[in-house]
């Protein structure tokens, strides 16, 4: 899903193009992902283990764009010797962005950390900063996918309100977001400050 978001300033304008994706895996599918023509790419679902992280930033970088990465996915598969396995479990999330961006340097609480569900940077326009935010919500085989996803939505609002910055959440949630409970903080607590864009395949 594509969402183009423009925000003048003193004599000019910017426009920035913002992509939301799921690809299953990033690995093999760099080229893909930069093919959306966004400047920010939130992906869901990147399935990339530290290897598959090094190898994507270097070919992004590559393609001018600055990678933001969730904590490294656990391997699918044991490799023999030990060697580097390409094939990570289904999670992970990740933020791209060929716009000046840098890394958030708040307070992550541990549980979302290890989640391997969340990304976050903060980019630049101008003298004007957004904080982005990449989530992959639970999927529906999960028992009571409700709770787990309301939980992991929840659990970024702390570390939004820190920041005192305009935000975006972005993701595939898996399910329709507004009808989360935490959802009402967004709707009402946020200050008009939220943009969420769902994955329509989610």
């Amino acid at each position: 899903m594509l969402a183009k978001q423009k925000n003048p300033g003193p004599g000019d304008e910017h426009c920035v193009t913002l992509a939301v994706c799921n690809p299953n895996a990033v690995h093999g599918k760099i080229k893909q992902l930069v093919s959306l023509n966004a400047d920010v790419i939130c992906v869901s679902e990147t399935s990339a283990t530290s290897v598959i992280q090094k190898e994507a930033s270097t070919e992004l970088s590559k393609l001018g764009f600055k990678s933001f990465w969730s904590e490294p996915v656990a391997p699918k598969e044991a490799t023999l010797d030990n060697r580097p396995s390409f094939r990570g479990e289904a999670v992970g999330a990740a933020v791209c962005s060929s716009v000046p961006a840098r890394q958030f340097r708040g307070d992550i609480p541990v549980v979302l950390k290890e989640s391997q569900r969340f990304s976050a940077c903060i980019i630049r326009l101008g003298s004007f900063e957004i904080l982005v935010i990449a989530l992959y919500g639970f999927a529906n085989r999960h028992r009571e996918v409700k709770r787990p996803n309301d939980l992991l939505l929840a659990s970024i609002i702390p570390l939004i309100c820190s920041t005192g910055l305009p935000f975006l959440v972005c993701g595939d949630f898996n399910e329709p977001v507004h009808k989360l409970p935490a959802y009402r903080f967004f709707r009402h607590g946020s200050g008009g400050s939220l943009s969420v864009v769902q994955n329509p395949d989610g």
